[in-house]
């Protein structure tokens, strides 16, 4: 794309993002194309370089990764297939980011006039997790999702395997609403590798640790959390 393309497209989305400029958190959207039509400058550590020179781009020519390639093209084509507005997923260890860690990854569709844009914006828990305001799970205990340590209300402590501690963090997400299975795979499964006979057996070995009533399944649709 030349010059004049993207600094035409600098200028006419210049103002229709800038409520995220001094947001805390790195933001960037791109258009139904795959398009970056903005990005804040918080998010100079996973585009490589300053936000203005990324706008006009496609993500698969900044993003030099062919898995985290793929879960931006499935992300995109949730929102195309369904009525999903919001979506929330979990994603740990990205090397995308200047350390390692777990980063709460939030979606939703912005429709403007004939436009829709995707709008991501990306929390890293490691920063913002506070123990004083941990992860509590009604009956079962609470959650330190940084460590993986789940303390149970008998003052036992389990450790969570990354995979087990991803999905219970999706789960508590939704607050006790359905995750359907889009949603869960899309943050296990990058590799798009999972089936629902391997997920069956995951939700297994979390019941046994932390307790059988804790997540419930809805026939065809999904998980979600009883709290």
């Amino acid at each position: 794309m030349n010059q004049n393309i993207q600094d035409s497209l600098k200028e006419s989305y210049k103002n229709k993002f800038t409520i995220f400029d001094n947001m805390p958190y790195r933001v960037y959207v791109r258009n139904r194309f795959g398009i970056i039509v903005y990005a804040n400058e918080m998010t100079r550590d996973i585009l490589l370089c300053s936000p203005s020179k990324i706008v006009g781009r496609k993500y698969e020519d900044i993003f030099k990764d062919d898995g985290f390639i793929s879960q931006l093209q499935k992300h995109d084509k949730i929102f195309c297939k369904t009525k999903l507005k919001f979506f929330v997923s979990i994603q740990e260890q990205n090397k995308y980011y200047k350390k390692e860690g777990i980063v709460k990854v939030i979606d939703f569709l912005d429709e403007q006039k004939n436009e829709s844009f995707i709008v991501t914006i990306l929390v890293e828990l490691n920063d913002t997790f506070d123990m004083k305001n941990s992860l509590s799970f009604s009956n079962h205990g609470v959650l330190n999702p940084v460590s993986r340590i789940f303390y149970l209300n008998n003052k036992k402590t389990i450790n969570l395997t990354k995979t087990e501690n991803s999905l219970l963090l999706l789960l508590y997400e939704k607050k006790g609403e359905v995750v359907d299975y889009d949603e869960i795979f899309l943050t296990l499964d990058i590799k798009n590798k999972m089936t629902k006979n391997s997920l069956k057996m995951i939700i297994y070995r979390l019941k046994k640790k932390i307790g059988k009533s804790i997540i419930e399944n809805v026939l065809d649709l999904g998980y979600r959390l009883n709290l």
